[in-house]
């Protein structure tokens, strides 16, 4: 198993017109995080009991009319914020692929969750996204796009702080065969770095706050 998470960074309030923002990467994988809201709904898309939310997905290149990516996200988001907080509201969410070097849905979703941080939104829990793939009988964690593309299976974890503070699976997307022993590996190998990036949260928020209240 391989089971080290590249560096990471963060940079918040990125974006000036928007309600909260990010510019977060792993290794050379990065992206660029918005969200707006809660606010004004279009009467069609208004919900009465809850906000509803508009995740978008967009890659680099390519065609951004939808992502696989946006179902994930969305689920994670809907389990991590209490939603019906805001009804008749509405939250959009934008993240744009500007290098992808891998594990790029698990960026995304640490990123969304950086941007929701930096608006201040209350949140359930926290969330951040593990990306596991299996290359021959491997584990390798965080992977590169080589990685990636040399892969026989890949497990995506979208993972929640649990009440009692220990990583929880909140979302998971599967490809390729994995049997159950496999993906408890897999699990036993992402708890860990999920930990790191909950600690991570904390140190770059904690930076923010002190710089703000200077």
């Amino acid at each position: 198993m391989a089971g080290r998470l590249r560096e990471m960074r963060c940079e918040l309030s990125f974006l000036k017109n928007a309600d909260g923002s990010a510019c977060f990467s792993q290794g050379s994988t990065c992206i660029w995080a918005s969200c707006s809201g809660p606010g004004d709904v279009h009467a069609s898309k208004a919900n009465e009991e809850a906000m509803t939310l508009d995740i978008s997905y967009r890659a680099n290149c390519g065609d951004n009319k939808f992502s696989v990516l946006n179902n994930i996200i969305q689920s994670t988001l809907s389990k991590a914020i209490n939603l019906e907080l805001f009804p008749h509201t509405g939250l959009v969410v934008t993240i744009h692929g500007i290098q992808d070097d891998g594990s790029m849905g698990a960026v995304a979703l640490n990123g969304a969750c950086f941007a929701l941080l930096d608006n201040g939104m209350p949140f359930e829990t926290v969330f951040c996204g593990v990306l596991i793939v299996r290359v021959k009988d491997e584990l390798i964690i965080d992977p590169t796009a080589k990685q990636e593309t040399a892969s026989t299976g890949k497990v995506l974890f979208a993972v929640c702080k649990g009440t009692d503070g220990f990583p929880e699976v909140c979302s998971m997307d599967v490809i390729g065969n994995w049997d159950y022993l496999q993906l408890e590996a897999a699990w036993s190998l992402a708890q860990p770095s999920a930990s790191a990036i909950f600690d991570f949260y904390t140190s770059v928020m904690k930076r923010k706050h002190s710089v703000d209240e200077q």
